[in-house]
């Protein structure tokens, strides 16, 4: 529900707590308090103040782009137009005007690329990078897609620190622990979609290492593995897309395979040119300097948005959202299970052949690895030891799993 205050009297400063009185309207799924005095009962934070400056001083630098920078830097979308929200919906990149995962980590690349180019460690790099990602999140308001980056991205540097290797899936499992701290958060569409677009670019990335074709070099492969991933985003994420906005984007993988790049270059500047703000000419050069790259993200959504059939519009219920989740938990499980690279044939009956069941038993041994399973006509295999000539054990089918010699 949506409250608009329609101030009378009084003034505060954003971030500030205030206490608000006034005629209460209610119309249309939101509160309206119209002829409202407004009275400021705590202060604003430093960080509050901070983020208030920020904004204030995009305002002066980058005048009409200033709503989009904004929403892109400092997670304030109040001033984007509706236009502007429907024209990125219906390319698929509305995820682009809030800040999330892809915002921070691009942020951690270029802090990382300035401390290298510096000629600081990798270990000091590693500690810059985080504290600077923290820092940011903090001033921005904390949002939760942000904060489980900012997270994720500290247990990764942790691991690189003690030397630890660390699996992708351990470490979206640590940054998916806010609702641990605050429950609320599992409610946040936000944060649902930032976990799920994560768990699908993870695994994506598992799908790249077992399809043959997508393990080639060069730029076809960058561009084969950057569509696959765009894809994955796309079709785990579009359950809950289509429960909470009831609209799905078709040209999604297309869109963010050209504006992703954009984005990469776009960040960093804006960012360089919050911490120039105190030098105006030159938070002003790199302001301009923007402008061109705000405007391509913009135009890739206008262009996407204009295609025929660019994004649909569904009407799900309960009972269809839950199995469409279920079905897109299925998929990546399936992918996740297997290690062993598989053939294009093979990886379309994966994705379209249900697996009823599909059952082996591993038994590690000091001189190697023994198995025993059932083969597809289901009569028993045994697998002899390299150097006893004995089988080891047979997997029998019935009430449970039982190893016998």
């Amino acid at each position: 529900m949506t409250l608009r205050i329609a101030v009378e009297r009084g003034q505060a400063v954003a971030g500030a707590r205030v206490l608000v009185r006034g005629e209460p309207l209610s119309a249309r799924g939101s509160i309206v308090v119209t002829r409202a005095s407004v009275t400021e009962t705590h202060s604003a934070s430093i960080l509050a103040r901070w983020r208030s400056a920020i904004g204030r001083g995009l305002d002066a630098h980058f005048g009409d782009d200033a709503p989009l920078v904004r929403a892109l830097l400092i997670a304030d979308m109040q001033e984007l137009s509706p236009t502007l929200r429907d024209r990125f919906a219906a390319a698929g990149l509305s995820h682009m005007l809030s800040v999330s995962g892809l915002h921070v980590g691009l942020i951690a690349v270029a802090v990382l690329l300035l401390a290298q180019l510096a000629g600081i460690g990798r270990g000091r790099a590693d500690a810059v990078v985080v504290g600077v990602t923290a820092l940011y999140v903090l001033v921005i308001g904390a949002p939760l897609p942000a904060v489980r980056a900012a997270v994720m991205l500290a247990a990764y540097s942790l691991g690189r620190t003690v030397q630890r290797p660390t699996s992708a899936w351990a470490i979206l499992a640590v940054g998916a622990m806010v609702p641990l701290l605050d429950p609320h958060a599992v409610l946040d569409v936000g944060y649902q979609l930032s976990v799920v677009g994560m768990v699908a670019l993870v695994a994506a990335g598992a799908v790249s290492r077992r399809l043959s074709w997508l393990s080639v070099g060069g730029w076809r492969g960058t561009l084969r593995r950057s569509l696959v991933a765009s894809t994955m985003a796309t079709l785990l994420t579009a359950p809950l897309i289509a429960a909470t906005f009831g609209r799905i984007s078709l040209v999604a993988p297309v869109s963010n395979l050209l504006a992703v790049p954009i984005m990469g270059v776009l960040q960093p500047a804006l960012f360089l040119a919050a911490l120039l703000l105190p030098l105006s000419p030159l938070a002003q050069f790199v302001a301009d300097a923007c402008h061109p790259l705000l405007a391509g993200v913009d135009w890739v959504a206008s262009l996407a948005a204009r295609l025929p059939g660019a994004s649909i519009t569904v009407v799900v219920d309960q009972t269809a959202t839950m199995l469409a989740c279920a079905a897109a938990a299925a998929f990546v499980i399936a992918w996740r299970r297997g290690r062993e690279p598989v053939s294009g044939t093979r990886a379309a009956r994966r994705c379209c052949v249900p697996r009823v069941a599909r059952v082996a038993a591993v038994r590690p041994a000091r001189n190697g690895t023994h198995r025993a399973a059932h083969d597809r006509r289901g009569t028993r295999r045994r697998h002899r030891a390299a150097h006893h000539g004995r089988p080891l054990g047979a997997l029998r089918r019935g009430a449970g799993l039982a190893w016998r010699r």
